[in-house]
């Protein structure tokens, strides 16, 4: 069996913790899909569950929604956790649901399937 390892690519930001969405630069693309459209059609993700692949999520704006948390990098049985932040952004983006900047998807629970490690990095098996 043969592993590859695929390593963050150089010059990737620093994490930012407190505001993922807005620090993400995902604010404009969010304003230019116009979700608001979306929402006050009542299409927020209510009855839906998105499963987010990447470095796992945790954040305010997720609480209560997340349904399943797996760690298959690390195997660790614990509470969700992100030590790398892009799952937190992918995860708010979609469908965090506090502050000013709501995901696409508000009311959709998640479950996070971590396959990083701390450093974004991820092993393909052939």
């Amino acid at each position: 069996m043969k592993i590859e390892h695929f390593p963050q690519p150089k010059g990737s930001p620093k994490a930012p913790r407190n505001k993922p969405v807005e620090q993400a630069g995902n604010k404009k693309g969010r304003d230019t899909m116009k979700f608001d459209q979306l929402h006050q059609e009542g299409l927020a993700g209510r009855n839906v569950c998105l499963a987010v692949l990447d470095s796992g999520a945790v954040h305010p704006d997720l609480q209560n929604r997340v349904v399943a948390f797996k760690d298959f990098f690390y195997k660790k049985d614990e509470k969700p956790y992100d030590d790398f932040f892009h799952g937190t952004a992918v995860s708010t983006m979609a469908a965090g649901n506090g502050g000013p900047v709501p995901g696409v998807a508000p009311n959709a629970n998640l479950a996070i399937l971590k396959v990083t490690d701390e450093n974004g990095s991820v092993e393909a098996f052939e």
